[in-house]
């Protein structure tokens, strides 16, 4: 019997889980990003095991989760922030324009 190395991969079916990761529950923003999440054994928002070392993740569930392969580990692709609309502020007027505005 042979030691054998697993390292995690991109199949056409999905990616190889190289540890064991969970689902956070559903419903409300965790951490600002509505949804499920993808966490590590230990997290306290750990909810469901999603796989173990070895398992294969589908494909479609990667896509959902937003799953991809990163340094050789399966991680999750952070939401990006919204993008906020520049407010223009227009500066106040000098004094003098404020004396005239009075003395008219």
């Amino acid at each position: 019997m042979a030691l054998e190395i697993h390292r995690p991969k991109d199949t056409p079916q999905g990616l190889v889980a190289d540890r064991r990761l969970y689902l956070s529950r559903e419903g409300g923003a965790v951490d600002g990003v509505a949804g499920q999440q993808v966490v590590e054994e230990g997290d306290p928002r750990a909810a469901f095991l999603l796989a173990t070392p070895g398992v294969v993740i589908p494909a479609e569930d990667c896509v959902r989760l937003g799953l991809e392969l990163v340094d050789g580990r399966i991680a999750q692709r952070q939401a990006e922030a919204p993008a906020v609309a520049a407010r223009v502020v227009e500066p106040p007027p000098p004094e003098e324009k404020r004396r005239r505005k009075k003395e008219e």
